[in-house]
């Protein structure tokens, strides 16, 4: 069941993005000023002694913020002119194979099969798919500039150690890179941190021209003139590269905003958080670096997870930390995954496949919950009625310490006790309201009339714990 508020947390994603944008934009304001500031001090004694802000709306101060303005949009240009090859030149800049969509690989049609549901699942069209055969890892990226001309690209690791339901969290979750806009985000985003580059690039070649000759030639008027050039560069310089290091700190972040706006609509799309947690948690204890290709930190924060070890990661780390992701996607979903993980062994299977009829009488799904009285003969006792020994009651603290406990054998009781459900108490599972009640049916079901009544008046007054009568009769 999808975490109530996942909605809530899709538009706190979007709000923050918007304002990290205008953060990223607010940065080449900021930049731009810095450049006219040196230009200020540099012509301040060519012309009158006017104030900053006075300067700063004249010919000399607009015609400089013109320029910096204009290099960082011919560098941005020339970034998106090198990007225009679309998703397809970046899945094989990494080195991918695309899958033919006949494919006959087990694993490759599994994953075309899971595509082909989220697409339908999301409103977009199916992407071309792309594997990356020589890597391990778990990993996935969607790159390309619309939903229509899209690629997708899993590492082999994702498709060999992935469940389908982990693997169709995965590609949920890139779907919603599709379809909220990701892909143009990030190369927008990468267009604006080359222009600003290309300040500190200009920077660093008047920082040779001018350093290399004024060491070349004599002193003189023009050494001074070329020292003063040296000087600009190097200020320019630390100004380009300063508003890449922040620039680098605002996508970083907007790319964690956007991380976690995915991981969300993972759970819209597949309304399951166990997939995408449990995907999540395997990366978390092994690893998504893409070691066979030299693209893995341009590639950083396109990916599922973190595809390249960052310098100051706890700064420009694209991606929020493994376990506060999963957090995020249902509160107690990290414990549930580490309880299972030391409970049981990698290859033990935790659901039973036995059919069942369709057709059960309550009262023995009420006895199977609570189980048969101890000592009946070949009475198979739940995990619930295991809990409590009529002739030695144990103490509270040690029934307590079971709670949110999974065992092999909880998970296995509650899988076939799940598939002897009918219909109509199934559907009672998917609202909060209707298992609330089924449990309380459940748990009383075994009581007489009267006795039934008394202990359902206890419960308080409430409207999703409280008694709801129109739910209980469904189950007589």
């Amino acid at each position: 069941m999808a975490a109530p508020g996942f909605f809530q947390r899709q538009a706190h994603a979007r709000r923050n993005t918007t304002l990290l944008v205008v953060l990223f934009l607010t940065a080449v304001v900021l930049i731009t000023l810095a450049v006219c500031l040196v230009g200020y001090l540099v012509t301040r004694s060519e012309s009158s002694p006017l104030p900053f802000h006075h300067w700063l709306l004249s010919s000399h101060g607009i015609t400089t913020a013109a320029a910096v303005v204009v290099l960082i949009g011919i560098g941005s240009l020339v970034r998106w002119a090198d990007l225009a090859g679309g998703g397809s030149r970046v899945a094989k800049m990494v080195g991918a194979r695309l899958i033919d969509p006949d494919t006959r690989d087990p694993d490759e049609r599994k994953l075309r099969n899971i595509v082909e549901e989220m697409a339908i699942a999301s409103g977009v069209s199916v992407p071309e798919l792309y594997v990356m055969d020589g890597e391990t890892s778990i990993n996935a990226f969607v790159a390309g500039y619309s939903p229509g001309e899209a690629v997708m690209v899993v590492t082999k690791g994702a498709l060999s150690q992935l469940d389908r339901d982990e693997l169709q969290g995965v590609v949920g979750h890139e779907f919603s890179h599709i379809l909220n806009g990701d892909m143009r985000l990030n190369v927008r985003l990468i267009a604006i941190l080359a222009g600003i580059l290309m300040i500190g690039q200009i920077g660093q070649f008047l920082l040779r021209v001018g350093f290399y000759s004024s060491a070349t030639r004599s002193r003189n008027s023009d050494n001074r003139a070329q020292f003063a050039m040296g000087v600009l560069g190097l200020v320019l310089m630390i100004i380009g590269y300063v508003g890449v290091f922040f620039g680098r700190l605002i996508q970083a972040a907007v790319s964690r905003q956007r991380e976690m706006l995915a991981d969300a609509s993972s759970v819209q799309f597949t309304r399951n958080p166990e997939g995408i947690g449990g995907a999540l948690f395997k990366i978390g204890m092994t690893s998504g670096y893409l070691d066979t290709t030299s693209h893995a930190s341009d590639m950083n924060h396109m990916c599922f997870g973190e595809s390249a070890r960052m310098k100051f990661s706890s700064l420009l780390a694209s991606h929020p930390p493994v376990n506060e992701r999963i957090n995020a996607i249902q509160p107690g979903l990290l414990a549930r995954l580490r309880s299972r993980l030391r409970d049981t062994e990698p290859s033990a299977k935790l659901q039973t496949n036995t059919p069942q009829p369709e057709t059960v009488r309550f009262a023995d799904l009420a006895n199977q919950v609570t189980g048969p009285a101890r000592g009946t003969p070949g009475a198979r006792l739940s995990p619930l009625r295991s809990s409590f020994n009529e002739t030695a009651p144990q103490p509270a603290s040690q029934l307590s310490s079971r709670v949110g406990t999974v065992t092999p054998k909880s998970e296995a009781f509650a899988a076939d006790l799940l598939q002897q459900l009918p219909a109509t108490f199934r559907n009672l599972l998917y609202t909060r309201a209707g298992a609330i009640q089924l449990c309380y049916g459940l748990l009383t079901y075994h009581l007489p009339a009267n006795e039934r009544e008394r202990c359902l008046a206890l419960l308080p007054e409430h409207t999703l714990l409280g008694e709801q009568q129109d739910i209980l009769t469904k189950l007589n």
